[in-house]
């Protein structure tokens, strides 16, 4: 439990804000989007087409969330336009393939699909769970802004659910073989042999 500072001099970017980390089983960490500080002052909208190879034209966001898939895939969803926080990025959801590095489009219906940013995001099986956040649409009204809701999305067939069946109870594991016969039986077939000999 202590704090360390790596020292990494290459191609070192410079500082980011309101972007989101996601580490690979490779040991790379994908920062997607966000804003770079520059260094007059300000900001810049920084884009995943900077750690991609190509696919469908993905918006620059701040306050989405992302997880990683078990097939290596990085989800991202929501968050807004840099420097208007009333308007949603478009599309609302996109994924990255992090073994081709191409950005693509999932094809989910935007009736009934929640408007968030600044929410969080949870992986589980084959469910991604939202939590809180705001609605960029009702962020001028402070009051109204902020979402007390979880949403599930099933991102095998990228369609909203109410709820999610638990995962079925592990069996019971095997019960030891029961050995107690087989002993019983060689102690008397040698308690035999011992008779007949002394006969």
């Amino acid at each position: 439990m202590t704090w360390s500072t790596l020292a990494i001099s290459i191609n070192t970017p410079p500082p980011y804000l309101l972007y989101t980390a996601t580490l690979l089983s490779t040991g790379i960490i994908v920062y997607i989007d966000g804003c770079i500080s520059r260094s007059g002052g300000g900001f810049d909208a920084a884009n995943m087409t900077e750690v991609t190879s190509g696919g469908d034209n993905i918006k620059s966001r701040v306050g989405h969330s992302a997880v990683l898939t078990q097939n290596g895939d990085i989800i991202i969803y929501g968050g807004v336009i840099l420097n208007d926080p009333t308007t949603l990025a478009t599309p609302y959801i996109a994924k990255l393939d992090t073994n081709s590095w191409m950005r693509s489009t999932p094809n989910l219906s935007q009736i009934n699909t929640p408007q968030l940013c600044y929410h969080s995001a949870a992986l589980y099986r084959d469910y991604m769970i939202f939590a809180f956040g705001k609605n960029p649409s009702l962020s001028s009204i402070s009051d109204l802004a902020f979402s007390n809701n979880l949403y599930i999305l099933d991102i095998k067939n990228y369609i909203w659910i109410i709820s999610i069946l638990p995962s079925p109870p592990p069996p019971p594991p095997p019960s030891p073989p029961n050995h107690r016969g087989l002993f019983i039986g060689i102690d008397i077939g040698a308690a035999d042999t011992i008779d007949d000999e002394m006969k």
